[in-house]
């Protein structure tokens, strides 16, 4: 989103931090310019957590604090292609609430698609129907889901302030050891009465995919035992597809055949076999994974697909090398025993 900081606060701030005068008298010396959420608790839905989730936090903001911010993989008819953030300020038929979330928390937290309803209780204890119309690409704002401001004060009137902010620095006042300005030292001293916990945005997007990478090393773990266990069926299947053919063999050698001309036969039948069979299941599962290829955080899955596909075929050229070789020489060992 081009925000630099994430924060929250334990007790909500009233005041707009983007007013001038707020900042002076709250001892903000730096310029810096605020995204404002309003907070109802919920299930964190962001991959942090690892249960399905049913109530998410959610959060309300002015839309048009957001224009032109974060990124839309996803949406419905009612999503404004042209400013997706205005669509949060319409009602839709019934009553029900327009949302946007991470596109990530959608379907993995929640295990929702954009368009589906979720049902939560307002401050009247009537039921609230927020829809999902759009979904952005992962963000800092992962495991929540936001509607508009207006809407949020017409279910929770109560609520008293901000508790969660998007905040972009400027020049200021407050410098750190190398003379330039140091954001989280002047906003955690200038709002530490109100339990101010702030990261950098950077730092909070590489825990997010911390936690990814660990299911994805996991995963690959899982499929490099696959793969012992498909070598070890591959050497299994040959062995006894070579020994069944040893009549065939002798018969080549006895004919006067080379070794190395017997080998390039077989070599050549089975490789065309294994990596056709290798091909086709490359080809199925590219076409299966293309939607994740393509998308945001999966530049590399291409290039890892094909290391794998590399280290299978040279895996195989290695097995089918061995056993024909060792089973042609065998062979051949027998024959002049009998003679």
């Amino acid at each position: 989103g081009g925000f630099e900081y994430y924060a929250e606060s334990t007790i909500p701030i009233l005041y707009d931090l983007n007013d001038a005068m707020k900042r002076r008298e709250a001892g903000i010396e730096g310029n810096y310019s605020f995204i404002q959420f309003r907070k109802n608790d919920g299930d964190d839905a962001s991959c942090l957590n690892l249960n399905r989730v049913v109530s998410p936090v959610l959060l309300g903001v002015d839309p048009g604090g957001l224009e032109g911010r974060f990124r839309f993989v996803t949406g419905t008819a009612e999503l404004d292609a042209d400013n997706p953030w205005k669509s949060l300020d319409q009602i839709l038929p019934g009553g029900t609430v327009p949302a946007i979330a991470d596109q990530t928390a959608i379907q993995w937290g929640l295990g929702k698609a954009v368009g589906d309803t979720l049902f939560y209780l307002n401050e009247a204890g009537d039921s609230l129907k927020i829809k999902l119309i759009g979904g952005i690409a992962p963000s800092v704002l992962q495991g929540n889901v936001l509607i508009s401001d207006k809407n949020f004060l017409q279910h929770y009137p109560s609520s008293s302030g901000a508790s969660i902010y998007l905040i972009e620095s400027g020049p200021g006042k407050e410098t750190d050891s190398h003379g330039e300005t140091d954001p989280a030292t002047d906003l955690n001293r200038a709002l530490r009465d109100n339990g101010w916990f702030m990261t950098g945005s950077s730092l909070r997007l590489a825990e997010f995919a911390s936690v990814q990478n660990t299911y994805l090393s996991i995963f690959a773990m899982l499929g490099v035992l696959a793969i012992l266990l498909g070598t070890v069926g591959l050497g299994i299947v040959l062995v006894r597809d070579i020994m069944e053919r040893k009549k065939e063999i002798g018969l080549l050698q006895s004919l006067g055949y080379s070794h190395s001309l017997i080998f390039r036969m077989l070599f050549t039948e089975y490789f065309m076999l294994i990596s056709g069979g290798i091909l086709s299941g490359f080809v199925g599962g590219l076409i299966s994974t293309l939607t994740g290829l393509v998308s945001v955080g999966y530049a590399q899955a291409v290039k890892s697909l094909l290391i794998i596909m590399v280290i299978l075929l040279a895996n195989s050229i290695l097995w089918i090398s061995v056993f024909v070789w060792f089973n042609i020489k065998k062979n051949y060992e027998r024959l002049l025993s009998l003679e």
